[in-house]
């Protein structure tokens, strides 16, 4: 026999009623007072309430129990399939009458059931859309989400950044730092760095690490006017030290560049340990070149695998070249082929490398020239610095292919005007010269 509505204590009701009225703390206690007691329908409910934290981050304190916690109980829970949510349901819906229709905290809450519980996207966004229209801050926000990521409605980017806005607008600090990153990206409106650096202020003032990290970033490039790196530091040791693993990078990049070594080691291993793949090839970095740490070439070929099987470049061609110091070549040459498909043009100048000069393999002039004309075919801010690999060595038949198709002519021409004639560098450009289609700039040379 189902119980009315009426005759339980209403632990919820009266949690959710606190809310409404912004008696944050006070709805927090009311919940928390029955998860203590071992309730675990309200235990649920606090999970919807953290879920509502973003109104005023500092009301939770470290000692509650964590989301993730919660949440486990609230899976252990789902599987015990003793009609617990379906109880809990009928008793949310039935407080409607205690809140009166109009109450967009009771939307919210069955739009947020609806999505985590659930994850019926379709019923989460009808019910969203319906309290966003009562002026719910976390409901616009969580509305402008769901058009940006097309959960439940059709995506559209104009109408989540519009949406992201409205709710900025109240205060929401999860709006204000989507919508900045809407304004910083031009996801659904037009790039304006200046505005976007303005909402990340709001938000990062309110302790919002992703807004911390990104307006650093932001303040270090100068996107904002002159770059004030010391100001950037700042947010993000902030942001660093809340465990935004962006902002760990960041912050120990910039330790590096002041010389602070081991200080930035220490970041770089924990943004990588939280899995951000950057990071785990500049630990990889640190340990193959002792800066910050002693030398471990056996710990910097595990962090740059790692790195690797998130496809980044950098890490794939270190593997590459572990590899060939092993003179392990099929692993050397899969590596290589693997990074040169992420559009890395120095595994193919590599490739063409051990193909023309016969690096633990036969001679192949006809491979080793496909992969030089590839590496000159990338973009051309890149000409220069593949010029400056290819005069490193001895391989004439790599420079030539590079004076022959590489686009950045300016690049070479000031190449070219940096050396002297009787350098090394500068008597193979001359062979090269000569084997090539003569320009103007040969002809400088070959006076």
């Amino acid at each position: 026999m189902e119980t009315p509505a009426s005759s339980w204590e209403d632990p919820l009701v009266r949690s959710l009623q606190a809310y409404d009225k912004g008696l944050f703390a006070e709805s927090r206690v009311i919940l928390k007072q029955e998860v203590l007691k071992g309730d675990p329908e309200n235990l649920i409910g606090l999970l919807v309430i953290r879920n509502l934290r973003r109104v005023c981050p500092k009301v939770f304190e470290p000692s509650e129990p964590t989301e993730d916690q919660i949440v486990k109980t609230v899976l252990r829970l789902a599987e015990s399939r003793k009609g617990l949510y379906e109880v809990f349901m009928k008793r949310l819906l039935s407080s409607f009458d205690s809140f009166g229709i109009q109450s967009s905290t009771a939307k919210l809450f069955y739009a947020l059931w609806m999505e985590h519980v659930y994850r019926d996207t379709n019923e989460s966004a009808k019910w969203f859309r319906a309290a966003a229209r009562d002026g719910n801050d976390v409901a616009l926000c969580s509305l402008a989400t769901a058009y940006l990521k097309g959960s439940g409605v059709d995506q559209d980017m104009i109408e989540a950044c519009r949406l992201y806005h409205q709710a900025a607008i109240k205060g929401n600090i999860v709006a204000c730092y989507n919508y900045a990153v809407c304004l910083d990206n031009g996801d659904g409106c037009p790039v304006d760095k200046i505005e976007a650096g303005k909402w990340y202020k709001i938000a990062a003032d309110q302790g919002d690490a992703a807004a911390q990290s990104n307006l650093g970033s932001m303040l270090r490039e100068g996107d904002l006017g002159l770059p004030r790196p010391d100001e950037a530091m700042r947010l993000f040791q902030l942001a660093a030290e809340q465990g935004n693993e962006i902002a760990q990078f960041n912050l120990a990049f910039s330790l590096e560049t002041l010389g602070n070594n081991s200080e930035a080691f220490k970041w770089y291993l924990t943004a990588a340990k939280q899995g951000y793949t950057e990071a785990m090839t500049a630990v990889g970095i640190c340990y193959d070149s002792g800066i910050g740490i002693e030398l471990d070439q056996h710990e910097a070929l595990k962090w740059f695998q790692q790195a690797a099987e998130n496809d980044d470049v950098v890490a794939t061609y270190n593997c590459g070249i572990y590899a060939h110091q092993k003179h392990l070549i099929k692993e050397t040459i899969e590596w290589m082929k693997k990074a040169a498909a992420l559009g890395y043009p120095r595994a193919m100048m590599y490739l063409g490398e051990i193909h023309s000069l016969g690096k633990d393999l036969p001679v192949d002039h006809s491979e080793a020239r496909k992969w030089f004309i590839l590496a000159a075919r990338q973009p051309a801010e890149r000409d220069c610095d593949l010029l400056q690999i290819a005069l490193s060595g001895d391989n004439l038949e790599e420079l030539q292919i590079l004076l022959c198709n590489t686009g950045a002519e300016t690049a070479k021409k000031e190449l070219l005007h940096d050396l002297t004639y009787s350098s090394k560098p500068a008597q193979m450009i001359i062979r090269a010269i000569q084997h090539t289609t003569h320009t103007e700039t040969d002809t400088i040379f070959l006076v």
